[in-house]
């Protein structure tokens, strides 16, 4: 009996040192951390189209632009190019060589704001297919810079975090819905326009009259802009007296417009005035490119108006001022939604000086002493509250 207790006490001592042996060589007889589930392999699905259908296939990448062509303006880049018509095109610019920021268009032309003047910008411009496959990039290079504009009786580039200033400019639109902000980051250094809710026109108002030179050449008003846009309009009105705005299609007595119109068909420029004088257009105007900005001017002289865009005559008319001074709006009207972007407006007339600007009302807020009105319902355990209220300007005097 002792023999077999002690046979089965050494059979279970030879049993445990093999366990033992066998856990040392596996792994040092630490225990094996445990490790985390993986991940089940991505699901993959195999093509199918039913008999009959073809199924659009990728193939080679398109063709790389043609022509890039790059025009430096004030803080501001104009890029275009030419070549296959593709989808859509990707541009990527930067300066100092990297090319950090990047959008895509569907035209042939694009304005890149908000730019630094004097520093040197790489661009380049690939073609995308509908597969979304890249072509090889054509490269160009543009320093923006902001010429002079020489002695003139007013010059604002709305480049002030402030813009429009006050002292210089009346916003007006009608139903308050329209906006004119600063723009900020890629619509830097202009002044943008906007709405969300109607489709009616804002204008800008310049507090300095406008007043004739005594010479051939009286005066002209240079507008630098992206409006009118696709289905837009932009007006430049000088309007004899005081004038908040002008609404609907007549004009006040002696009043002078260029009228600049967008359409698919193409842009139309002309000269308006209350009697109806006639307008000879010098050559056909392409359709707007959407967000590229262009030089309007409206020229006065005494054998007769002109319209300029970008330096060139575009449209004459024999109209004539009959007033020495004069009040100047610039408007934007187009589609419900639109945004349009103002960059310059100058004078290049005689010396004037804008009115003294009107002391704001006085505004004072002071508790009654008297009890709260028994009307209404009282709320319980409210300790404090909020007033707000809007001073809107209605009065359509100069001020």
């Amino acid at each position: 009996m002792d023999r077999r207790r002690i046979a089965l006490v050494a059979a279970g001592a030879v049993l445990l040192g093999g366990v033992v042996a066998v856990l040392r060589g596996a792994g040092g007889g630490d225990p094996e951390p445990r490790t985390a589930t993986s991940a089940p392999p991505p699901t993959s699905l195999a093509p199918f189209a039913a008999d009959g259908v073809l199924v659009p296939r990728a193939g080679e990448p398109p063709h790389r632009p043609e022509g890039l062509r790059v025009t430096a303006g004030p803080r501001r880049l104009q890029v275009r190019w030419s070549g296959e018509e593709a989808p859509g095109y990707e541009v990527r610019w930067g300066r100092d060589g990297r090319l950090d920021r990047s959008r895509l268009v569907a035209r042939t032309a694009t304005q890149l704001d908000g730019l630094d003047d004097g520093a040197a910008y790489r661009v380049e411009v690939r073609a995308v297919d509908a597969f979304g496959q890249r072509s090889e990039p054509a490269g160009g290079e543009g320093v923006p810079r902001t010429p002079g504009v020489g002695d003139l009786a007013l010059v604002d580039r709305f480049d002030q975090p402030d813009a429009p200033d006050p002292a210089r400019w009346r916003f007006t639109a009608e139903d308050d819905c329209a906006r004119a902000t600063p723009g900020r980051g890629d619509d830097g250094a202009r002044l943008v326009i906007g709405d969300n809710c109607v489709a009616t026109a804002a204008s800008l108002r310049s507090r300095t009259p406008f007043a004739l030179r005594d010479a051939d050449d009286l005066g002209r008003v240079v507008v630098d802009t992206d409006a009118p846009g696709a289905d837009g309009e932009l007006a430049v009105d000088l309007v004899p007296g005081p004038i908040t705005a002008v609404g609907g299609d007549g004009l006040p007595p002696g009043a002078i417009r260029l009228r600049g119109a967008g359409g698919s068909g193409g842009t139309t420029a002309e000269v308006l005035t209350p009697e109806g004088t006639p307008t000879t257009a010098t050559r056909p105007l392409p359709a707007p490119e959407p967000g590229l900005t262009h030089r309007w001017e409206l020229a006065l002289r005494r054998d007769g108006a002109r319209v300029l865009l970008d330096g060139e005559v575009v449209a004459t008319s024999p109209a004539t001022p009959g007033w020495r001074e004069a009040t100047a709006l610039v408007s934007v009207s187009g589609r419900t939604g639109r945004r349009a972007a103002i960059s310059l407006v100058a004078f290049d007339a005689a010396p004037a000086t804008a009115p003294a600007a009107a002391p704001p009302p006085d505004v004072r807020v002071a508790v009654a002493p008297d009890a709260a009105p028994v009307t209404g319902t009282p709320l319980r355990g409210v300790v404090g509250g909020q007033v707000r209220m809007v001073l809107r300007h209605t009065d359509r005097s100069p001020v």
